[in-house]
């Protein structure tokens, strides 16, 4: 009778457990759809704790952690919902970027290649083809060498969120959702607002800050993202609504719209929305250029790019604004770009999900030429990380802000400073050592004294010129992404032509050690003896059957040749050609005949001595394959060789 009614009792809390998870489930689903994502998210792990263990219940709780902007807290319910058989290939995708954002690369390249096995949505394709080509050469940005040093601005960030900081006057303004008098359900804190900020010794964190001005702040509303003219007498911001607003299907509107406030008689007006919003996109991020007269924004309006683009529009003498320009596909893409900045040298400034970049969003310079060919380059790291790093602007040419939520901060996305100054980077010299050596069939070069070194720059100037030393061993400066070749000669030698190049191979300053380091590269010249009647085959010099014509492979070789003989004035050649099996003796003599004088032709057409190269046709004689009996066979019977037949002097 007891163990009956113990399982009973077991029975009924199953049930009531159940019945529990499934009504945490539906208010998750109503918070989830008002775009109550905090709340929603907490609603999902209560009912896991009761039970619901699905695949569907865990990518419910990721997504609403993604959707208010949490990628990192996101991520491990991806991998759980996964685990558990989620029909969503979509888990995979953000799984991927989440193993991005860790900065776990070579992961995550792989969860984007098993993404592409599966997944179905055209958008989603297109961008993890795109990772995947980034994450193949992610290694060029981590090496990246960028005068910056960096430090989070400890004084003003908090646990909450701060970013968008923006020079005005002699203060900084910043966005912040610090406050909690009334919560933002989406997020659990509290509504953006601007703050105000003196950077006095910045960098070491010292100042005060202030609410920026209650004018402009609205219970229940977002303002955020605020730009100044110079003389700060006008200031353009976003503001956006708590999403209660009912669109015309009876979902919610989460309205975001530029508006602009005027400085007066010593106080801000009302703010009042500016042109350049549409009704039904999203617009923010404004930026005044250097000289007031273009306002850049970001809008996710039809007829763009991607989900957000960067637009302009001129700033009009009546102190209106212009017809918004979208700023092109070399700037905006398929993804996001937005937290356009203009500097005084006219660069373009912006944070982008869809270029190629460490995180999620990276930032971004855009620079003009001559031409007015738009460059677009990574700022690399430590401005960039694997996690968001967007809304960099400058105070000054030397130091400026950006915006991160990198690990290491004191909350969700932080405040940082970064500075142009001598003492921000590691010293670095890098040098490369030249070995000259002769060349060695057995493998075992030996160090080769005598030799005259002439070392060229990428215009094929003479930087650098030695004799090597009875070590055989030379150390020279070089600089970082330069390409180089070098020269080598001495008597009995065949001439050496080499490059080296430096492209690529900086390393990045937080891999530096020491605040001065030495770094070595090595290269060797090894040096081949002129051996009379030595016979040397030419890769590559084959001919069609029955034919004597030089093709553009053999072409190639032939010209390599020709570079010998003209680094090598003393030596004169005897060039033989062969031929295969096919056909009678006599015929294929001739034939090799008329190839050789062809090779020879060829080389004397490149103004090298006619009396310095003898053609000598040896038909079938000397086979390098016996009995050979496919195409490929007779084809390597069928080259050319070269040997040295007489030294003069130089």
């Amino acid at each position: 009778m007891f163990r009956l009614l113990y399982l009973t009792i077991l029975t009924l809390l199953f049930l009531a457990s159940c019945n529990s998870a499934k009504r945490h489930i539906r208010l998750g689903d109503k918070r989830f759809k008002k775009g109550e994502f905090d709340f929603a998210a907490e609603n999902y792990k209560t009912a896991i704790a009761k039970g619901a263990k699905t695949g569907d219940v865990y990518f419910k709780v990721a997504e609403s952690y993604r959707r208010s902007n949490r990628l990192i807290e996101a991520g491990p319910f991806y991998k759980q919902a996964i685990d558990a058989g989620v029909k969503k290939d979509t888990a995979l995708f953000f799984q991927a970027v989440y193993l991005k954002n860790l900065g776990e690369y070579e992961n995550a390249k792989g969860a984007f290649n098993q993404y592409l096995k599966v997944g179905s949505t055209t958008d989603f394709i297109r961008k993890a083809k795109r990772e995947v080509a980034f994450l193949e050469n992610v290694r060029t940005l981590l090496l990246k060498d960028v005068p910056f040093k960096v430090k989070n601005a400890s004084s003003i960030n908090t646990e909450f969120s701060e970013f968008s900081p923006a020079k005005y006057k002699d203060h900084v303004v910043f966005s912040s959702d610090r406050g909690m008098d009334i919560t933002y359900r989406a997020t659990g804190n509290g509504f953006y607002s601007l703050y105000e900020f003196k950077p006095d010794n910045f960098a070491e964190g010292t100042g005060a800050l202030t609410l920026f001005d209650k004018t402009l702040e609205e219970d229940g509303v977002h303002s955020a993202c605020a730009t100044f003219t110079k003389d700060g007498k006008t200031m353009v911001f976003a503001k956006s609504n708590n999403g209660s607003k009912k669109g015309s299907k009876g979902g919610t509107i989460q309205e975001t719209d530029l508006y602009l406030s005027t400085y007066n008689e010593g106080k801000w007006s009302i703010p009042v929305i500016i042109s350049p919003s549409l009704p039904n996109a999203w617009e923010s991020t404004p930026c005044f250029s250097a000289d007031d007269k273009i306002l850049y924004f970001s809008s996710n309006r039809s007829g763009g790019y991607g989900g957000v683009d960067i637009y302009r529009c001129a700033v009009l003498d009546n102190g209106k604004f212009g017809t918004p320009y979208n700023l092109g596909s070399k700037i905006n893409t398929s993804g996001n770009e937005m937290f356009p900045f203009v500097s005084g040298d006219s660069k373009l400034y912006f944070a982008s999900d869809g270029h190629a970049g460490l995180g999620s969003l990276d930032v971004f310079i855009a620079s003009k030429d001559t031409s007015r060919n738009i460059t677009i380059e990574n700022l690399g790291y430590p401005i960039n990380s694997s996690y968001d790093d967007f809304g960099l602007s400058f105070i000054s040419p030397e130091v400026g802000y950006f915006c991160s939520d990198r690990p290491g901060g004191k909350g969700n996305d932080d405040i940082y400073y970064f500075a142009f100054s001598p003492d921000a980077r590691k010293k670095v010299d890098y040098n490369l050592v030249v070995y000259t050596q002769k060349n060695n069939e057995t493998g075992n070069d030996i160090p080769l004294e005598g030799v005259n070194v002439k070392m060229l720059n990428e215009k094929d100037s003479v930087i650098h010129e030695f004799v090597s030393k009875p070590e055989g061993k030379m150390v020279l400066p070089v600089q970082t992404e330069k390409n180089y070749s070098f020269v080598a000669t001495k008597k009995g030698f065949f001439t050496k032509r080499q490059t080296f190049s430096t492209v690529g191979r900086t390393v990045p300053q937080f891999q530096l050690k020491d605040s001065i380091n030495v770094i070595t590269f090595e290269t060797d010249l090894d040096l081949d003896s002129i051996i009379l009647e030595k016979e040397i085959v030419l890769d590559n010099i084959y001919y069609d059957y029955n034919k004597a014509d030089i093709r553009p492979d053999a072409a190639k070789e032939l010209d390599k040749l020709v570079g010998i003989l003209k680094d090598n004035p003393e030596i004169s050649i005897e060039l033989g050609s062969h031929t295969d099996s096919r056909g009678n003796n006599d015929y294929n003599l001739k034939l090799s005949q008329r190839r050789a004088e062809s090779a020879v032709n060829y080389i004397v057409s490149k103004e090298v001595s006619a009396d310095r190269v003898t053609a000598i046709g040896y038909g079938e004689e000397k086979h390098l394959v016996e009995d050979a009996t496919t195409e490929e066979e007779h084809q390597m019977n069928r080259r050319t060789e070269f040997k040295v037949v007489k030294i003069g002097k130089r």
